[in-house]
């Protein structure tokens, strides 16, 4: 392994260039091998923090700083794989809730399951949980619940369509459990609503 470190122009930019060479059999076994990864290095302070130690203990001699400047090394490449682990996960968490967010802004008033989303998405329940609690602070079947109620609360003051009608028309099916989620969220019944709405427009 070879490492050379450089100043660039006037300004304080410098870099740290690492030379090294994989073994056959670990070449093999990574899937890491023929990618290439670019990190920012904000994105891992502690990423700076090796490779500085690295290159301290790489200028020192003797056996033992030899040993060191492997292990560190090892340490450098671990924390950038994680790096670009964690990167991935939050990319593809965030382009999940969006798919998953946008196909309930469009079709909230059908029969959508937790089951559905699941299957559609190839998830398990436990990750789509996790993403939109990430996202959206609250659970998939909430924010469901919670769009339909607004589309609701949009259908209750642009239409005299039955509240019975409506609770069908965003798909929930008993009008009882309607009034009764549509109340708990807005803290009036959807009745009262209209009537607050008509009388007050603006």
């Amino acid at each position: 392994m070879t490492l050379a470190h450089k100043m660039l122009g006037e300004i304080n930019w410098e870099y740290i260039l690492v030379l090294y060479r994989i073994s056959n059999s670990e070449r093999e076994n990574s899937g890491f091998t023929h990618q290439h990864f670019e990190l920012l290095t904000g994105q891992s302070p502690r990423l700076v923090e090796l490779l500085m130690r690295l290159w301290d203990v790489y200028n020192q001699r003797g056996g033992i700083s030899m040993f060191q400047t492997e292990m560190l090394f090892r340490e450098v490449l671990n924390e950038a794989l994680l790096s670009v682990v964690n990167r991935e996960n939050n990319y593809n968490s965030h382009t999940l809730f969006e798919r998953i967010s946008s196909y309930v802004h469009k079709y909230y008033y059908k029969d959508i399951t937790i089951h559905t989303l699941t299957e559609q998405n190839n998830v398990n329940r436990n990750r789509l949980s996790y993403v939109f609690r990430k996202h959206a602070g609250m659970g998939p079947a909430e924010y469901l619940l919670n769009y339909r109620i607004k589309m609701a609360q949009k259908m209750l003051c642009t239409s005299g369509v039955p509240v019975q009608q409506i609770a069908q028309a965003v798909g929930i099916a008993d009008p009882f459990y309607f009034s009764r989620v549509f109340k708990k969220r807005v803290g009036i019944s959807p009745t009262k609503y209209r009537e607050k709405f008509i009388n007050n427009p603006y």
